[in-house]
């Protein structure tokens, strides 16, 4: 058993370590459709969430704040393991 747990915690980082300010992700359809925050509340996601990129633009602790650009839509807060990512943001100019 306490193999598992310490398997687990060592995949969790490695996702982590993957996504950071600046990464392209797009959220994971079966990750979020099967998650709490979808039983918790209205589980009819925007399909934008799934295909299109958006940008993280803040991180705390298992969460990323996601900007999607492609059209005008609302910033979201998602779980890190919930999340693929797809690319990295160019530099922005100064």
């Amino acid at each position: 058993m306490l193999n598992k747990v310490i398997l687990r915690v060592e995949y969790k980082v490695v996702i982590m370590a993957d996504i950071k300010r600046g990464s392209l992700v797009r959220a994971n359809r079966e990750k979020l459709e099967n998650s709490l925050e979808a039983k918790a509340s209205d589980q009819r996601f925007p399909p934008y969430i799934f295909d299109t990129k958006g940008e993280v633009v803040d991180m705390k602790g298992d969460y990323a704040f996601i900007k999607f650009g492609q059209v005008p839509t609302p910033n979201v807060w998602l779980r890190v393991d919930q999340l693929e990512v797809v690319g990295t943001a160019a530099p922005s100019e100064a």
